[in-house]
């Protein structure tokens, strides 16, 4: 089996970006919090910009 590597090797030393810890998105809601007229619709915020999709 022949390995496979990518035709950009310049690339490898960018590492993809890192997700936040629970604790930003905490701070993250309670920042945004005013802006929202619920907790919950501050929470959804903060996952769509942290690109998390749940209900």
């Amino acid at each position: 089996m022949e390995a496979r590597f990518p035709e950009r090797i310049e690339s490898w030393h960018v590492l993809p970006p890192t997700r936040p810890s629970f604790a930003s998105a905490v701070r993250m809601v309670a920042e945004i919090r005013p802006n929202y007229p619920t907790e919950w619709a501050a929470m959804k915020a903060v996952a769509a910009k942290l690109g998390r999709r749940r209900g």
